[in-house]
């Protein structure tokens, strides 16, 4: 899921995000609530009509956001309590509160497809205590959540359970059990990829994703980069969110398909079977400007498929040196392209079951 944390994916046109292949946007309802405010977004026809977006738009609720900009400024704006946390806006100051169900309120009111409950986020290097602390009141508050969406007339939004716990196993596997007997829509993994090391994200990857339900959608939270997708896959999730393809673009990152040009046009082409009966695939992030490309004439990406239509290395290092915003539209879209462009041959290669070969064949760095 691409991130619009303010309502847009940024550089993009909701068709031209549509045109990478994405299926659905993931939107932010902390920061969507501070600005353009949910009164009038509600007054507008809700979420989809402001982004002029007609596809599905799951929103997170916003608790990582309160509880990460307050850690950000030394625990100052953000209070959790029992009920509820407290907090001060970042951008002026003013003084705020969440509540679970206030926050499926302010979802429904925004109109989305798919909504996340109000839970806490503790860093990936929290002590145990307060991963326990933060399971606890996710539970609490989840319980709470259920309860007061299933009394909702239809239609009404999904509502995915989040499972915390850190790499803490004890925890982390109570929480699974927890959310399991919920009849929630989907069931996420929060509370990874926030400052522990990749080693522990892959190991608990790797005994938890399973645990979820496996006949509802299974939700990666936070990661987006491809190798973490390609090895979060193989362990049976089914869906991620992450700023990284946009903001690297942002920042003159790109991310290129390499390799024998036979096998980068039967990946470009999704064609599986092909593929795994070529050469390997490297898919590799590149940064510009870079002196190394500054004189050269060759394509970045010789595939028709890819955003980077007619783009030489050294075009690209001449606009990145400039801080144009053209180069950072592609670069953003190639992002995203190559992510659905994985994705899609993971879904294929699964059918096939045949993932473990496209595994073999795949390299991302």
């Amino acid at each position: 899921m691409p991130v619009a944390t303010h309502g847009a994916v940024k550089t993009l046109t909701p068709n031209e995000v549509t045109a990478t292949g994405s299926q659905i946007i993931l939107s932010n309802t902390y920061h969507l609530y501070l600005s353009p405010g949910v009164d009038l977004i509600k007054q507008l026809g809700g979420i989809h009509r402001l982004m002029g977006y007609d596809g599905p738009i799951l929103t997170d609720s916003g608790g990582f956001q309160v509880f990460s900009l307050g850690l950000k400024q030394g625990g100052t704006l953000a209070k959790i309590d029992d009920d509820g946390v407290t907090f001060k806006s970042h951008k002026d100051g003013s003084s705020h509160r969440f509540t679970p169900i206030k926050v499926i309120d302010i979802q429904r009111d925004l109109g989305v497809d798919i909504m996340m409950p109000l839970d806490v986020c503790p860093s990936g290097t929290a002590t145990t205590t307060a991963i326990k602390s933060a399971v606890d009141l996710t539970h609490k508050w989840l319980a709470e959540q259920v309860d007061y969406w299933q009394s909702l007339p239809e239609p009404k939004p999904a509502l995915f359970g989040i499972a915390q716990g850190g790499v803490n196993k004890k925890l982390r596997r109570a929480s699974i059990e927890f959310i399991s007997k919920l009849p929630v829509a989907g069931c996420a993994l929060g509370g990874l990829a926030v400052g522990e090391s990749t080693a522990k994200l892959y190991q608990t990857i790797k005994w938890a994703a399973p645990l979820l339900p496996a006949a509802k959608p299974r939700y990666l939270m936070g990661v987006g980069n491809p190798q973490d997708i390609l090895w979060a896959t193989k362990w049976g999730i089914d869906m991620f969110d992450c700023v990284l393809p946009t903001r690297l673009a942002r920042h003159g990152s790109v991310w290129l398909i390499e390799g024998e040009q036979a096998a980068v046009d039967s990946f470009a082409n999704n064609d599986t079977p092909a593929l795994l009966a070529g050469s390997g695939i490297n898919i590799k992030r590149h940064s510009f400007p870079t002196t190394k490309a500054r004189s050269d004439p060759n394509l970045l990406q010789n595939i028709g498929a890819s955003p980077l239509t007619n783009l030489t290395w050294a075009r690209a290092n001449h606009l990145a040196h400039e801080r144009e915003i053209g180069l950072y539209r592609q670069f953003t879209a190639q992002n995203l392209w190559v992510i659905n462009t994985l994705l899609c041959h993971v879904r294929q290669a699964i059918k096939l079951q045949q993932l473990e070969s496209l595994d073999s064949c795949l390299n991302c760095w």
